[in-house]
């Protein structure tokens, strides 16, 4: 019993992916005692070993995983410049016809995000899980210069296709579209009243009270975000329609 239920706190870790530290809670511990007060609450170390112990476990699943499956392999890669992470996913479909997938790595990058570095990230996950270059068929990423020109590099080096995300190019020409004055213009008098709004509590309050004595429900403003161009949509479509 007393593994079972260690081994449902590691899951509960891992799932929800809670730091490992939680295990030294007092509510944690207050909880689980309520739970089973016979059951003895490993310490912070055991749980890291058993974590190591899964991840070791996991990762050989995967290798198994994709060194069964036939057919090709896609491949997704996303930068986060701000945080300076990248991401690399696998795609592919079983012989059942059922879509899998797998997060490869999320990995930080501590050197120039250069091409030829990225291109380098992107390989390093294939070679961790036994996949060799020749099973992928291709890349898809955005639009960012230094991730377009590692996929050019890979696509030289192994043959890969290069597919340029549909929803990042969607964002740019609808930000493109944006960027003209009258529409800029109108798009900046929204932001600037989304903003006072939610800055202001006073005005915030008054709203809310000018809503109820006219009988309309209480909505609340929405505001955009550059990156998200629906979220535009969704703003200036609120406010046309007083929602």
């Amino acid at each position: 019993m007393a593994r079972i239920l260690t081994n449902s706190v590691l899951n509960m870790l891992v799932y929800d992916m809670r730091p490992i530290s939680m295990v030294e809670g007092e509510g944690f511990k207050e909880m689980i005692h309520t739970f089973n007060p016979d059951y003895v609450l490993p310490s912070r170390t055991h749980f890291t070993k058993l974590m190591e112990g899964k991840y070791e476990t996991i990762l050989n699943h995967v290798k198994d995983t994709l060194k069964s499956a036939n057919g090709k392999i896609a491949l997704t890669a996303d930068a986060w410049a701000t945080e300076a992470y990248l991401g690399i996913t696998c795609h592919y479909l079983s012989d059942d016809w059922v879509f899998k997938k797998y997060c490869l790595t999320t990995m930080p990058l501590e050197e120039r995000h250069t091409g030829a570095n990225i291109a380098g990230w992107i390989e390093e996950p294939l070679e961790k899980v036994g996949l060799p270059p020749s099973k992928i068929v291709g890349i898809v990423h955005d639009n960012a210069r230094n991730i377009v020109l590692a996929a050019n590099i890979l696509h030289d080096r192994h043959g890969w296709l290069s597919v340029r995300c549909a929803g990042h190019t969607l964002q740019l020409v609808v930000n493109h579209a944006l960027k003209q004055t009258q529409i800029s213009n109108a798009l900046g008098a929204a932001r600037a009243l989304v903003e006072h709004f939610k800055k202001s509590e006073l005005a915030s309050t008054k709203l809310k009270l000018k809503q109820k004595q006219m009988g309309t429900p209480d909505h609340r403003l929405i505001q955009d975000v550059s990156t998200r161009w629906n979220s535009t949509y969704y703003m200036i479509n609120s406010k046309v329609k007083g929602t």
